[in-house]
């Protein structure tokens, strides 16, 4: 294996996977680690280390405000308590490059005296405290924003200047993280009651509820061309690296009628209603992969994509279940990665919306597992910092046994839009892994229209290769570089090696389609596909079985001619064919690595009384049936790709444990929690190519099976 395809392996293992392996038991030694803290905060730095902060305190027992820990559990750095009596470490707080941090430190938390405070690692760099003189005689501020973009550390003050010091006018300050040195200064015109800002690569966005968001450059000045100004209630905002906005508000404080805002770079807005009434929505964020998540108080995410908003249609809403109630927080990491942290422990969904793990705290805090405690998580590169505070049954304030632990999950990338500003390289442009995806209509993206220009057209080509195709999906995570998008509606197992024939209607049809073998070379490093399920067919046993306007039960006949075409075509021509591929890649010096990936089942097994079967007109006997001849095609199929060694794998799509397609049959009856990832007969007016096809959330699903099995192989690429 040359040094490029071990350096391209390496990093799909470390960063590419949207699917975790078992989590571990218990946290190895030193972890957890035990202090006795007042409110707890945690953060990352770019090396991987853990900073645990005092969030607010107004207690001289500590040695220490700040503590960081590296990866083994090794204290090496902390900020030592200088006598402030009230420190906002966590809330008021940045880390940028460097490990260079700036905090709030509050003087006198009755008048809001405050200084802010930049450190290099312990050592500190600088102080700054605003200064403020009003006529009224009021001299003080109250901090309402602090954020941070890697260089520049930027602050928004209510500045006393008022009827009330907390409530008076509104004052940008803009400070160099390394020096203190003051870039701006800024005195706001208006009065406004509260306030924040957020970074962004060109600069900042800072909101009042007296003139909306503001987009200003990184030297403080307004871009009057994206002003956003919003005079209703604001309940939550996320801001993205390229300076995409989310917005929720409602129209009055006591109200509870809610809408989402989603501001595209460009400066294209829309905006949403909330799709049912009530106080549904809580939080929003917003991700690198271009949509915006919003977290509802009804234990549900809902999912919008900034790349389909515009001024005529409202865009569309994914509505994902959450594994347990009561969600605390929710982060996004690099990778479009969904992190939701909640008392009992966090889920990862993708960026999909799949749930792909759950990691339970018990399992990390054992001696925690019978007492209420607070959660937070902090993430970075390949590992999650938890931390948990025990709390007495009274709840009593002060301070109390706070436990740090460390779960090393190599999918896990830092947190976004800080990882972006930081300039973090978990996806650099050289560990692109060429792939070349081959295959029928299940690589295809058959059933997930529109499809692509050149696809889709009637005697002349109809590979149907959808943009929702698992390969795609693949493409668009770090470290995949899609080559070649050669799979095919209709293929059989020969067109891996040869041409289309052509049919007696459309003599022509798909010949401009090469071998799909062709599209690989010696720089190939992944080959996917699906093929053999149109040598049975399968695509007609699936539709005599689902379509209740079937004929004939598919447990009779349907399923012997299904049993015969398994035997006499699928695994003769599976066999040449895989072989020839083999011998194809061999002569062009190609050590790809092909991974020939089975098919799912498209209903659940059937049982005596089952009220979830939601196909009426299918027994007990056709459902077996459908399962009895998947289950034949994949062995099949596996025998004659274990049979060929060289570098060629099966992936199962059936496994109870490993396969995302497990309660998402066809035939179940749908809720929320568990949609169908196939596409269902809906009338007879429904494509017959659509039908048992999958779905987009299919589609993704594979997508996912695909790194799952990476991730969980990697000694096939040594």
């Amino acid at each position: 294996m040359n040094y490029k395809r071990r350096i391209v392996i390496v990093c799909i293992i470390s960063i590419v996977a949207a699917i975790f392996t078992a989590p571990v038991a218990s946290a190895d030694p030193p972890w957890p680690i035990v202090q006795n803290m007042h409110v707890p905060g945690i953060t990352t730095t770019l090396d991987g280390d853990a900073v645990l902060s005092e969030c607010y305190s107004q207690s001289h027992s500590r040695d220490y405000w700040s503590q960081t820990f590296n990866s083994f559990g090794q204290q090496i750095g902390s900020v030592e308590n200088t006598g402030q009596t009230y420190v906002e470490a966590c809330n008021y707080s940045a880390i940028g490059r460097d490990n260079r941090r700036f905090t709030l430190e509050r003087t006198d938390p009755n008048q809001w005296l405050s200084n802010v405070v930049g450190y290099e690692g312990d050592q500190q760099l600088w102080s700054y405290t605003p200064s403020t003189s009003c006529s009224s005689g009021i001299t003080s501020y109250h901090t309402k924003g602090i954020a941070g973009n890697g260089t520049t550390a930027y602050m928004l003050f209510g500045n006393g200047c008022g009827s009330d010091p907390m409530w008076g006018g509104m004052e940008l300050v803009g400070l160099s993280m390394a020096t203190g040195a003051v870039l701006f200064q800024e005195q706001m015109p208006s009065v406004a009651s509260s306030g924040d800002l957020r970074p962004y690569l060109d600069g900042y966005v800072y909101y009042t509820d007296r003139q909306g968001f503001t987009y200003l450059n990184s030297m403080g000045i307004v871009e009057p061309s994206k002003e956003f100004p919003v005079g209703d209630i604001v309940r939550g905002w996320s801001l993205g690296a390229n300076g995409e906005l989310a917005v929720l508000y409602a129209s009055s404080y006591s109200g509870c009628t809610q809408y989402l805002v989603l501001r595209n770079s460009n400066g294209t807005m829309y905006r949403s209603l909330a799709p049912s009434s009530g106080c549904m929505y809580q939080t929003v964020h917003v991700t690198p992969t271009g949509s915006a998540v919003v977290v509802g108080y009804d234990d549900y995410m809902y999912m919008h994509d900034f790349s389909l908003v515009d001024e005529t249609a409202v865009p569309p809403i994914k509505k994902i279940a959450t594994a347990a109630t009561a969600t605390t927080s929710v982060q996004i990491d690099v990778k479009g990665n969904i992190l939701a942290t909640d008392h009992a422990g966090v889920t990862v969904y993708s960026a999909m919306g799949l749930q792909v793990r759950r990691m339970n705290f018990v399992d990390y805090f054992p001696a925690l597992s019978s007492v209420y405690f607070d959660t937070k998580t902090a993430f970075t590169n390949g590992t999650m910092y938890a931390v948990a505070q025990q709390y007495p049954p009274t709840g009593t304030w002060g301070d109390h046994p706070t436990y740090l632990t460390k779960v090393t999950a190599a999918e896990i990338g830092i947190d976004y839009p800080r990882g972006t500003f930081l300039g973090d390289m978990s996806n650099p442009a050289e560990s692109f892994i060429e792939y070349v995806a081959m295959g029928d209509s299940f690589s295809s993206g058959e059933g997930v229209p529109p499809f692509e220009s050149g696809t889709a057209d009637v005697g002349v080509n109809v590979c149907h290769r959808s943009p929702k195709a698992y390969s795609r999906v693949l493409a668009q995570a770090e470290g995949f570089n899609l080559t070649h998008f050669a799979a095919c509606s209709g293929a059989k197992a020969d067109r891996i090696t040869s041409t289309w024939p052509g049919t007696t209607e459309y003599p022509n049809l798909n010949s401009g389609e090469l071998p799909q073998k062709d599209h690989a070379s010696a720089d190939t490093d992944l080959i996917t596909m699906t093929i053999g399920g149109n040598d049975v067919p399968f695509e007609d046993f699936a539709e005599a079985c689902i379509s209740p306007l079937s004929p004939a039960p598919c447990d009779g006949q349907a399923k012997a001619n299904a049993i015969a075409g398994i035997a006499d075509d699928v695994i003769p021509e599976v066999q040449s064919n895989l072989a020839a591929l083999s011998a194809h890649l061999n002569i062009i010096g190609s050590d790809a690595v092909v991974l020939v990936i089975g098919y799912p089942y498209l209903v659940p097994e059937s049982a005596p009384g089952d009220t979830e079967l939601d196909c009426n007109w299918l027994d007990p006997g056709e459902v077996d049936a459908i399962r009895y001849v998947t289950d034949t095609l994949n062995t099949a199929i596996r025998n004659e790709v274990e049979a060929i060694y060289n570098n060629f794998h099966f992936v199962t799509a059936t496994d109870e444990v490993t396969s995302p397609f497990i309660g998402h049959e066809l035939c179940r009856v749908e809720i929320d929690t568990r949609p169908s990832f196939f596409n269902d007969y809906v009338g007879p007016f429904s494509p017959k190519e659509y039908i048992a096809h999958p779905n987009e959330a299919g589609q993704a699903a594979y997508a996912d099976l695909v790194k799952n099995w990476i991730i969980l192989h990697p000694e096939v690429f040594n």
